[in-house]
């Protein structure tokens, strides 16, 4: 097989792939917003994890630690 010829299909197989990957990633992906949505969720669900295991093994927490704080109340005048 001429060398040439080789080259030329492996270079336009390439390309081919390439335009192809991109095309899916563009497709696929998910939009920004879905992203950011999902990624609050997933945290949220992260800290609801670290709720349960530390209840399982450390027990629930003392009730003068679930007051809530000063800062997250709104005064009304």
């Amino acid at each position: 097989m001429n060398p040439l010829w080789f080259f030329a299909k492996a270079a336009g197989i390439t390309l081919i792939a390439v335009a192809g990957i991109n095309h899916f990633m563009k497709k696929f992906s998910p939009k920004p917003s879905d992203l950011i949505a999902g990624t609050m969720h997933f945290r949220k669900g992260v800290e609801e994890f670290q709720k349960g295991f530390n209840m399982v093994f450390f027990g629930p927490e003392p009730p003068e630690s679930r007051k809530p704080k000063e800062g997250s109340r709104i005064p009304i005048d």
